[in-house]
């Protein structure tokens, strides 16, 4: 009798055991599948803050818009008059932006070219800090492919045209140049009106560096349009692609979050271990 009852006890006891150890098995793997998802989870929010700082912020100003005592947007034109209906015409003589740089004496095409002041600024101009200088004082600017768009500038600067690259996607050059303009449109009543020098800033894409095409100017009427004092500056360190920046932080975010997923994996070891 002494025997069936420890017999009994026995298999209770086993019994018993073999319940806590079920148990202790379903807590184990509940707290791996639980460190399991959360190791997801944080490579998934690293890889996705990381993605979400390489997409440009739509309400960013740039800093080279708010710099409007530098910097001045193109203009629409003026015309003579509203209540005209000939003002609408190409032969209207309408006023031009004014630029702000100097007009030679004579006011000639032939004398915008060979002025020492253009050329003297375009020699003395230093590359602003992350450029360096492709092309000085030339008469001519790039022409294709690339183009990403031109501003006037206050002032014969590089240092204002590199803010606007800067804040330019895909801009890996600019020129700063000297272009002859005329204050009136030519047209058949004033077909050589007179000049105003504009100081302009072109932005151009990488591939447009090597390119062989270029802008001279062109005749507008009996005005001509010339360019003097080109500057070219291109970037001393070439921005990485969105395809290769994806595929670096990705590297980098997965090897982050493979970290702290170790570290989770360790402790849940260590908790099996000691449970």
């Amino acid at each position: 009798m002494r025997t069936y009852r420890m017999h009994q006890l026995s298999t209770k006891s086993a019994s018993s055991r073999h319940r806590m150890h079920t148990a202790y098995n379903n807590l184990s793997s509940t707290f791996l599948i639980v460190i399991s998802v959360l190791c997801a989870y944080l490579i998934l929010t690293t890889i996705l803050s990381h993605f979400n700082s390489l997409l440009p912020n739509p309400f960013h100003i740039p800093e080279s818009h708010l710099q409007s005592q530098h910097i001045r947007h193109f203009r629409a034109l003026r015309l003579r008059s509203d209540k005209d209906p000939t003002t609408l015409r190409p032969d209207t003589c309408a006023r031009q932006p004014l630029g702000a740089g100097p007009v030679p004496s004579p006011d000639t095409a032939s004398a915008f070219l060979s002025w020492t002041s253009l050329s003297n600024a375009a020699s003395a101009a230093i590359a602003p800090a992350g450029y360096v200088v492709d092309s000085t004082n030339q008469a001519s600017t790039l022409n294709g492919t690339g183009f990403l768009g031109t501003t006037e500038l206050a002032a014969y600067r590089p240092k204002l045209c590199a803010l606007s690259c800067d804040n330019t996607p895909r801009c890996g050059a600019f020129e700063l140049y000297f272009e002859r303009s005329p204050i009136l449109a030519p047209g058949l009543s004033c077909k050589d009106p007179p000049s105003s020098t504009l100081i302009r800033c072109s932005l151009w894409d990488w591939k447009a560096v090597n390119q062989k095409s270029r802008n001279v100017g062109q005749w507008r009427e009996h005005f001509q349009v010339v360019i003097a004092g080109a500057n070219r500056y291109v970037k001393s360190k070439r921005a990485p692609t969105v395809v290769r920046m994806l595929a670096n932080d990705a590297t980098v975010t997965t090897g982050r979050g493979s970290d702290k997923c170790a570290l989770a994996i360790i402790i849940a070891i260590v908790f099996v271990i000691y449970m």
